[in-house]
């Protein structure tokens, strides 16, 4: 991770459980409300010094979670797609915000350990998806 940027910031998601369960859905949950903060550094501190990074984001509307039996037990992982409205800033003390909508294309591996990564996408004016930004994320010890 020598050359990465790392994120680091706070984040609360509240979720709840469906009442909505498909004919192979197992586990049924809606993500209610998913709101939180994020400052960016480059691993060199030139860039960082030159190129600070902040986001806000807040979900839109609510993201059904469903998990079949097929998917704890074959593929061990689910995907969900949030929709959040993001603020970008140029800075954590910076008053400017660049507002837009951010697909957060989440994988998130239930077995033989808990992890997950996401692939952040942004509407085109072709109203295709286009992917801008990867997240693995690290547990902090």
């Amino acid at each position: 991770y020598k050359k990465a940027t790392v994120g680091r910031g706070e984040g609360i998601f509240k979720v709840k459980k469906a009442r909505y369960f498909g004919s192979t859905t197992v586990q049924s949950y809606s993500v209610v409300e998913a709101s939180g903060t994020l400052k960016f550094y480059a691993a060199d501190d030139r860039v960082a010094k030159k190129f600070p990074l902040a986001t806000q984001y807040s979900l839109v509307g609510e993201c059904l979670v469903q998990a079949s039996l097929k998917d704890l037990f074959l593929w061990r992982s689910i995907l969900i797609q949030p929709i959040f409205e993001q603020s970008i800033m140029p800075s954590p003390e910076s008053s400017a915000r660049h507002p837009q909508f951010v697909i957060a294309a989440t994988k998130v591996t239930i077995w033989p350990f808990f992890a997950y990564e996401t692939v952040y996408l942004i509407e085109d004016t072709d109203h295709s998806y286009v992917p801008f930004g990867y997240a693995h994320y690290i547990p902090l010890p």
